[in-house]
């Protein structure tokens, strides 16, 4: 503890120091002064308005095409490999998200997805190098990526499917003519090591090959009382390997396969409060153990603390293939082939479902995802237009077993709970259930920009889609029973479902820009998103008796249901923005706004009432801004500025039982907000660069029933930095990072677990580190 300390004052210490030798007398400069091209290293090193020039030059494709981000008519955050450097930023939700206006987790502008579900897709959709990422590898690792792009608002023209509220774009760095070798290593508490590494090789004139690995390791910061373990630690491994064709300036062909395999020993969750229900006395009998906590109370939230009796081992592993063939005409009308291949496997052992120090229940599950993709498109330019238009393909194979397990402790509990009496059985299966699902996704697209005036540009666009969807889903539920009366427990009906949907849509996009000058853009967009159907394939809970056949003196026992309502309507949005981007020389300041308003319909949502149970339910409204800002103080002195906020609610939500949801807010925070100062001090023959930063996303609500008690997650806010001593002549540097340098502990997670408990989860406590790295 007292190192973390020390290291945290030296940190505070080499900041402050840096502020006070900053010269006043160092004035900031116009930006003219700069050449408004890519900068090399020693350049950029030169100018701290680098930070501006450098979102003059970010380069998007946001719209399948490269072009500058200040002309496309689109609300896009882009997170530079600088950045991602300055940010420690490992894998994408670790540490980049939070620097994102109106996104948390994978919410973006209040739309996501809350369910595991294998045959749902979420409302936003990954993209690595122009190919959808399966949903567990969406926490890509961050190495040698050259930026991450977050486009808002319905992207139904150009990407498709699934992209209600926006899209995320990936982009790795490619092999380069040069020679090129980078080390980055890091050490922190909690027994962090990270090694990451690129070399880049020119093998002849025509061949280029890039490979780019990363190792790391972390202990988790849980105690676990029950057997002194310490959980949430991962162990994370990735390579890449890529190969570049260039036989000419017309053709390029550029090959890649990527591996990811992570372990994880995580843990459910923490009770966060006392169970609603009269069953307090019952749930403290079964938790009591010799030597361990048996109060409710003391085993809630203290200091990291836990008391289970297991946790997960959950393993992730995840490969890809992508090739990417380009070829330009002589008319500069570019073709382009993207062909690619994913898997991916999920899957836990055991999941310590009720946070007790008893074995009472868990819910083990694996998931396995084939994807594959091809997409063809064309894009050039003919007078005052500009065009794209393509074909797209996807098909997408998979299959998931789930469990969940109950002890002889759990049946206790709940014989305990109704009429008395005891059973003595352990391990028993209680439910358990399979999906075998397949997709197949075809689409066609175009878009053109007409040039109707050297200021006023148009852009329509349409895309044609046709989805196709067959799942099979079996629950088998096996009962406790016993020769004596009203002994047998049963909790879900056996279910033999197999259904499949199609599912025709036109989605599009019209936009008007307006050039007021030569640095200045507004623009209006109405676009319109549309997000699969699925099927209700995930553990369905029943009642009694309305499913159950009841045998008198033994037990309530399932039928098999064949016929239920299995298929889940697709959902749709569309979307009204207004927005500017503008650059002023003056000021070295580039700044992006956008104001929107977004109508949400068919939402699919999980209502937790006698039963979870899914279904197309609600109507809902998103409005709001979102704000970016970069601004170069000095040509020593920077600041970042990023802030979104979002009004969304239900206008409509009206469950079968007739409670009213309308009015209450959908699951994401109304405010997201994040600050970043980088500042750099001249000294012996290199730099000390410094970068503070701060986050913040305000409370929310998990479940649309929006209670304040066991669903509410509250506010975050984190302070991280980085500061270094880079040599501009050995290209090497030496720095100290932290993550959470105040400290703060907040829930991060709330919910019901199986036994109708408040559980929930910590962020991780700070953490701060060395690290070096250098390139040649």
């Amino acid at each position: 503890m007292n190192g973390v300390r020390y290291l945290l004052l030296i940190f505070l210490i080499i900041y402050a120091q840096q502020a006070q030798t900053s010269s006043a007398s160092e004035s900031s400069h116009s930006l003219e002064e700069v050449d408004n091209e890519y900068l090399s290293f020693e350049e950029e090193m030169e100018a701290m308005v680098s930070s501006v020039i450098e979102q003059l030059n970010i380069r998007v494709t946001a719209r399948k095409v490269l072009e500058p981000i200040n002309k496309s008519p689109l609300s896009i955050t882009v997170i530079t490999e600088k950045e991602l450097q300055t940010i420690s930023a490992d894998n994408l939700f670790d540490g980049v998200i939070k620097y994102v206006p109106n996104m948390f987790n994978s919410s973006l502008r209040g739309i996501s997805s809350s369910s595991f579900n294998i045959t749902l897709e979420s409302g936003n959709t990954f993209y690595l190098d122009g190919v959808h990422l399966p949903r567990h590898s969406t926490n890509y690792p961050m190495v040698d990526m050259q930026q991450v792009e977050v486009v808002r608002g319905p992207q139904g023209t150009l990407f498709g499917l699934n992209t209600l509220s926006g899209a995320v774009s990936l982009k790795t760095n490619k092999p380069i003519n040069k020679n090129e070798y980078r080390i980055n290593v890091k050490a922190g508490n909690q027994d962090y090591t990270y090694i990451e590494g690129v070399v880049n090789y020119v093998l002849n004139d025509k061949w280029l090959t890039r490979a780019s690995f990363r190792f790391s390791e972390k202990d988790g910061y849980y105690k676990n009382d029950f057997d002194g373990s310490t959980l949430n630690g991962n162990d994370r491994k990735y390579a890449r390997l890529q190969f570049r064709y260039q036989p000419n300036e017309k053709l390029s062909v550029n090959t890649y396969i990527d591996y990811y395999t992570e372990e994880n020993n995580t843990i459910f969750g923490i009770l966060r409060a006392p169970p609603d229900s009269g069953s307090s006395s019952a749930l403290e009998d079964i938790a009591a153990t010799t030597g361990l906590e048996t109060d409710l109370n003391t085993l809630r939230l203290s200091s990291y603390h836990v008391n289970q009796n297991d946790y997960a081992t959950r393993n992730l592993d995840f490969w890809g293939l992508n090739v990417t063939t380009k070829y330009k005409l002589d008319n500069g009308t570019e073709i382009q082939w993207i062909l690619a291949a994913r898997n991916e496997e999920n899957g836990s052992t055991r999941d310590d479902d009720d946070a007790f120090p008893q074995p009472l229940i868990s819910s083990p599950d694996i998931d396995e995802t084939d994807l594959f993709s091809s997409e063809i498109s064309i894009n050039g330019s003919t007078g005052k237009l500009s065009w794209i238009g393509g074909f797209y393909f996807e098909s997408i194979d998979a299959n998931s077993n789930d469990r969940f397990i109950a002890d002889a402790a759990f049946a206790n509990y709940f014989i305990l709970l109704s009429s008395g009496g005891a059973i003595n059985q352990t391990g028993v299966v209680a439910a358990e259930y399979l999906t075998d699902f397949i997709s197949r996704n075809n689409a066609l697209y175009g878009s053109g920009d007409y040039h109707f005036s050297k200021k006023l540009i148009g852009t329509l666009g349409l895309r044609y889609t046709y989805d196709y969807r067959d799942a099979h889903y079996i629950q088998r539920n096996q009962c406790w029973t016993d020769p004596g009366p009203l002994t047998g427990l049963c909790f879900y009906p056996h279910l033999n479902l197999d259904d499949d949907m199609t599912d025709e849509s036109i989605t599009g996009n019209v936009a008007l820009r307006y050039l007021w000058s030569e640095n200045t853009m507004f623009y209006f967009t109405i676009a319109t998103g549309s997000k699969s159907g699925g099927m209700r394939a995930n553990l369905v809970q029943a009642g009694v008796p309305s499913e159950f056949v009841v045998i008198p003196g033994l037990a309530y026992l399932p039928t098999e249901i064949t016929e239920m309502k299995f298929k889940l309507e697709p959902e749709k949005t569309v979307s009204y923005e207004l927005g500017t981007k503008l650059y002023s020389k003056d000021y070295n300041l580039v700044l992006n706004a956008a104001l929107f308003y977004m109508e949400y319909e068919d939402i699919i949502v999980t209502q937790q009432v006698s039963r979870n149970f899914i279904t197309n339910q609600g109507i809902a409204t998103v409005q709001g801004l979102e704000l970016d800002v970069t601004w170069a103080l000095s040509n020593l002195l920077s600041l970042t500025t990023r802030i979104g906020y979002q009004d969304a609610e239900y206008d409509e939500f009206i469950l079968p039982d007739g409670i009213d949801y309308s009015g209450n807010k959908l699951s994401a925070p109304d405010l997201t907000a994040s600050f970043q100062i980088a500042h750099r001090h001249r000294i012996n023959g290199g730099y000390m660069l410094s970068h503070i930063n701060y986050t913040y996303s305000s409370e929310y609500y998990n479940n649309p029933n929006n209670d304040p008690v066991h669903q509410l997650r509250e506010k975050q806010w984190y302070v991280n930095g980085r500061i270094g001593y880079n040599s501009d002549i050995e290209n090497w540097e030496l720095y100290i990072w932290g993550k959470n340098l105040m400290n703060e502990k907040f829930e991060t997670g709330t919910s019901l677990n199986s036994l109708g408990l408040a559980v929930t989860t910590l962020n991780e406590p700070r953490t701060l580190g060395l690290g070096v790295q250098a390139r040649f």
